[in-house]
């Protein structure tokens, strides 16, 4: 399969049950690695005061893919601009939250495809700079991310006490 098949759409309330399971998926991942850090995945009034308020948002974009109606995963990043401060510039940016691959679909390109959508979203809406983070442990996440071009900007350090 070519990542090119893929059709993105923006997710409606229709959507609740799939972009649950993706966000399960790709979740539980992180609980299994940090369970002491991040929340096993529930289907609980956080998600859906997340999802609801992510549809209501001009902001924000929640962008499903799909191949022959299949999901492939899904992203979601809004447009901000990062405020002028004593240390920075004002800098409007897409900021990539999510990114999530079912399984089956990783380490196929469409990644890529995913980014690829989001980039020219940017472009569009005229803006010129994109940010996305991931956790450390996620080294499969640092390559894909690499390879379009994201370059590390700032490094974060946590220190249990």
């Amino acid at each position: 399969m070519q990542k090119s098949q893929i059709e993105f759409r923006k997710a409606t309330e229709d959507d609740y049950h799939v972009v649950f399971s993706l966000f399960s998926e790709v979740q539980s991942l992180h609980h299994d690695a940090q369970p002491d850090f991040f929340r096993k995945p529930e289907k609980d009034e956080l998600f859906r005061e997340f999802f609801d308020k992510t549809l209501e948002s001009e902001e924000q974009y929640l962008i499903l893919g799909c191949l022959d109606d299949k999901p492939v995963g899904y992203i979601l990043f809004h447009k901000w601009v990062r405020p002028r401060n004593i240390h920075r510039l004002e800098d409007p940016i897409l900021y990539i939250h999510n990114l999530m691959i079912k399984e089956r679909y990783r380490y196929q390109g469409y990644g890529g495809a995913f980014i690829d959508y989001a980039k020219r979203t940017a472009k569009e809406l005229g803006i010129t700079r994109m940010g996305i983070d991931f956790w450390h442990f996620n080294e499969p996440a640092r390559k894909c991310f690499t390879r379009q071009g994201f370059k590390a900007l700032q490094h974060v350090m946590w220190l249990d006490l």
